[in-house]
């Protein structure tokens, strides 16, 4: 219910804006005050944006409250009265010179629209952490947002959000896995932590954003920094970056200047500091955003932003809302080394966005990615994304187009690729079949599904230097029917022919999918078979170590049938 209603130019556009509002039982904060300007868009009759100047705050607009040019800059000025807390002069800076211009518009300049503004990835709260992954990705997909930070329930919940982002490919992604420790009621049981990296690295790899509290503890910050190493540790062999999350509170670390001390003890590049903006901002600490920029220069592993409640708090409030000039933290980005998506912190509080049937949380996060563009723009923070992944480039799905053969392959409607080996064609050495990659390969990670029937033999290659003898000329990755073996060799599945055998037997029985992710760096190869890391080899340690390190990849015509799907490919 209003209190107050005026139909008034607010944005010197020459059209009526509205501006309403009421005041809680007895004017006190948290009571349901309340005050609102409606704009009523250009060339529009009925379109109106809402805009909030405050809720549930200590400012209501009962009665008593007017509009008046009261500083004599020719627009309308809001003077609101409450019962308890006084009068308050709330002027109007909608038509302020640009450099102080903060408010948003619904309705995007054709001069931005389309800009490719650096990407943005929420975390999943504010209404997103009650939407399953596939709800979370096609909403934040159609506004705009790169991908999401994730604060999994459990591994349940992040394999979910994961298969969401694989098959959605680069246009959105699990940026980053966000875990606290709580020393207090965890102590230094790592379980949670190991268990997300193992499910990372069964995806080829990621990045675990992490802090930990020091709550009601007494164990001190040399224990915090063993369990940081420890995890460093682990995550380092399974292609998992570990981002030192600072937090303010009763966190080890409030902000990055005092942990980088620790990031450069460990001196693991799979180990950096975060830049959280409104960590910064809350902290004791006398330096600079600047100085921390250039202390932690080399050192980046994520940066966070949200609007400010004000320059010398960590208290988040809506883009549009900061009273933090967030052009001068995102001007410190676009000179910094980071050339990623930025986590933001979306603030959704009853205080900002108050639930009056506006859809939620579609409503804010749109508001949100139109200020974001608009703010790149000015600063110039635009053009470059950054997959989940730690590599240099996103997945590309092959098709058959991207490979070269004389065998009977072919590629249905629903994608997958089917080896029938024609009458008579049987054995591995009718090299001309096997399906070759067009392009050649150095460091890479190939993802794909398989199939094939009972007693069935294929193989995948890479580094393969000469096409007349793959097997001699380049590097196997087994594919065969070993469901039922108790003892692999290197001949079974996931071995490396002239190598070792997979560490562990993961295939699963002839006719299932089967996916395996093969990842190449220089000499280290490792293999993901069905979720499970069962390779992770030097192949300076093998006779494999002369083998050329760049060529075409290729699968196998066995001459028996095989089938494929899914197969992505990224170079690393």
């Amino acid at each position: 219910m209003s209190h107050n209603l005026h139909f008034r130019d607010m944005d010197l556009d020459n059209d009526p804006d509205l501006v309403t509002g009421k005041r809680g039982p007895g004017g006190r904060a948290g009571k349901e005050n309340a005050l609102y300007w409606y704009e009523l868009e250009p060339g529009s009759a009925n379109l109106w944006t809402r805009h909030v100047i405050s809720y549930n705050e200590k400012i209501g607009f009962g009665t008593g409250g007017d509009l008046k040019d009261i500083d004599g800059d020719g627009d309308l000025d809001i003077a609101a009265t409450t019962r308890d807390n006084g009068c308050y002069l709330l002027t109007n800076q909608l038509k302020q010179p640009e450099k102080n211009k903060r408010t948003s518009s619904n309705v995007i300049p054709k001069e931005i629209q389309g800009a490719k503004a650096r990407g943005l990835c929420p975390f999943s709260m504010g209404g997103l952490k009650e939407k399953t992954g596939s709800e979370s990705a096609a909403l934040l997909t159609e506004i705009g947002y790169a991908g999401i930070i994730l604060r999994p329930n459990n591994v349940q919940h992040l394999n979910e959000y994961l298969d969401v982002s694989d098959s959605y490919g680069e246009k959105f992604q699990v940026h980053a896995v966000y875990i606290a420790l709580n020393m207090e009621r965890q102590g230094m049981d790592l379980k949670k932590i190991k268990d997300v990296i193992d499910v990372l690295a069964a995806r080829g790899g990621g990045i675990l954003w992490m802090s930990i509290k020091q709550g009601g503890s007494t164990e001190p910050i040399e224990t915090a920094n063993e369990l940081y190493q420890q995890v460093v540790e682990y995550a380092a062999g399974k292609n998992v970056d570990v981002v030192l999350y600072p937090h303010g509170g009763d966190y080890y670390y409030t902000n990055a200047k005092p942990a980088l001390p620790l990031i450069n003890q460990v001196d693991n590049p799979r180990f950096k500091i975060m830049i959280n903006l409104p960590h910064e901002l809350g902290a004791k600490e006398e330096s600079t955003l600047e100085e921390t920029f250039e202390k932690a220069k080399g050192k980046i592993g994520a940066i966070v932003i949200t609007g400010a409640k004000s320059a010398n708090t960590g208290a988040a409030v809506p883009l549009s809302l900061s009273k933090y000039d967030l052009r001068k933290f995102m001007g410190l980005i676009r000179d910094s080394e980071w050339k990623g998506p930025i986590g933001y912190i979306n603030p959704f509080r009853e205080s900002f966005h108050p639930d009056d049937g506006i859809p939620f949380p579609q409503d804010y996060l749109t508001h949100d990615m139109k200020e974001w563009k608009k703010l790149c723009i000015e600063v110039g923070l635009l053009n470059v994304t950054k997959s989940r992944s730690s590599g240099t480039a996103s997945f590309h799905e092959m098709k058959l187009s991207d490979f070269t053969t004389t065998g009977n392959w072919s590629q249905s409607d629903d994608g997958v690729i089917s080896l029938i080996p024609r009458k008579g064609e049987k054995g591995p050495k009718r090299y001309s079949c096997y399906l070759y990659s067009k392009k050649q390969y150095k460091n890479f990670e190939c993802a794909f599904e398989y199939k094939q029937g009972k007693n069935s033999n294929s193989g995948f290659f890479f580094h393969i230097g000469d096409q007349s003898d793959p097997a001699r000329k380049g590097i196997e990755v087994q594919i065969r029917d070993s469901h039922e073996l108790e003892q692999l060799l290197p001949y079974d599945c996931a071995g490396i022919v002239r190598g070792p055998a997979a560490a562990k037997n993961m295939a699963k029985p002839a006719g299932e999918w089967n996916k395996m992710i093969v990842r190449v760096v220089d000499k280290r190869i490792s293999v993901i078979l069905n979720g499970e890391i069962v390779q992770d080899v030097d192949l300076n340690q093998t006779a494999l170590k002369n083998i050329a390190e760049k060529g075409y990849i290729a699968f196998q015509d066995h001459g028996q049938k095989f089938w494929l799907r899914n197969i992505k490919m990224k170079t690393l």
